[in-house]
């Protein structure tokens, strides 16, 4: 490897540990952040935590993230901050982080839970997920290429195999027509 490439591989890891303990540093007593906005600025920490080797204050970080984000029907509570009308949609982008940082750390009773939810964004015809939550009621209405693959990766980590196959399929599928089209 090159000196150049070496110097800057040294100073992107450089900077990834600053800010890995930089954030570990203002992680409170109850494993959360203080002040922190929304389940938006945690959804994909603690797997963010664990890759960076921090396990330990990923896994401090889950029961505070149960007690406070997961309702009663296991489903997640987006607070005000969450409800913008923009995050309508994408209503399953976050909660699907979720659900992949909480598995990764083991954190079953905060992941499992929230599945059947999330799946009920999936359209039955064509597999991928609606962005918002009338249309997921009502089964038609704008298909989320953004949601679809983040959902897909929350159901295939926690055993949905055919849920996830159904939505890569239809990314192929709606790739392929986008291709066609140019």
């Amino acid at each position: 490897m090159s000196g150049r490439l070496m110097n800057r591989k040294t100073k992107f890891q450089d900077a990834v540990n600053r800010a890995t303990a930089w954030i570990v540093k203002h992680q409170q007593p109850d494993g959360s952040f203080g002040e922190v906005e929304s389940l938006t600025h945690y959804m994909a920490l603690s797997a963010a935590l664990l890759y960076l080797g921090q396990a330990q204050s990923a896994a401090r970080l889950m029961p505070y993230l149960k007690s406070t984000y997961q309702k009663e029907n296991g489903d997640y509570d987006f607070p005000p901050a969450d409800a913008k009308p923009g995050h309508l949609a994408e209503a399953k982008y976050g909660p699907a982080w979720m659900i992949f940082s909480a598995h990764v750390n083991l954190a079953l009773d905060l992941s499992m839970p929230a599945v059947p939810h999330m799946l009920t964004y999936q359209h039955d015809e064509t597999g991928g997920v609606f962005g918002r939550p009338d249309h997921a009621r009502d089964g038609k209405g704008i298909l989320h290429v953004l949601a679809t693959p983040c959902v897909g990766q929350a159901a295939l980590i926690t055993g949905h195999v055919a849920e996830a196959r159904r939505m890569g399929d239809y990314l192929v599928d709606y790739l392929i027509a986008e291709k066609t089209r140019t």
